[in-house]
Parts: structure tokens; C-alpha cells; sequence
């Protein structure tokens, strides 16, 4: 059972998208490689909650928002 609401990845891209910082950057930052990260938010890669966390930390998004 995964933690993540099911539009996870939607309000990942969104915020992202609105935020303004580069997918390099967040990768960067999240420790998660490049690839792996644009691969997780087009949802060709499963999405887990450590990385959707990870990522929601360094663009400033409320886990709540991502989170059941």
C-alpha cells in the first residue's frame, strides 16, 4: 500500500513546473540520478514515497499535499 495520493506525480510536475527550478537542479539536490528523476514524473518509473519526499523537500511543497 503506497502512502502517495494517487495524483502524486500530477502535483509534483506542477509544482515543479510553478516553481521555476530546473530538473537538473532537484536531481542534484534529491541525490536521485537525472534519468531516473524525469523517468519517475512522466510515470514510466514507480514513484516511491522516500523520492516523492525527497523531492517535495527541495522545491518547498507541503508533504501533504503528496501524502494520504
Amino acid at each position: 500500500m503506497s502512502l502517495l495520493k494517487e495524483d502524486a506525480t500530477h502535483v509534483l510536475n506542477a509544482a515543479i513546473e510553478t516553481s521555476g527550478l530546473k530538473k537538473t537542479w532537484i536531481a542534484d539536490r534529491t541525490g536521485i540520478n537525472y534519468n531516473y528523476l524525469v523517468s519517475m514524473l512522466k510515470g514510466d518509473r514507480r514513484l516511491t514515497t522516500e523520492n516523492a519526499m525527497k523531492i517535495a523537500k527541495v522545491i518547498g511543497l507541503d508533504y501533504q499535499k503528496i501524502l494520504k
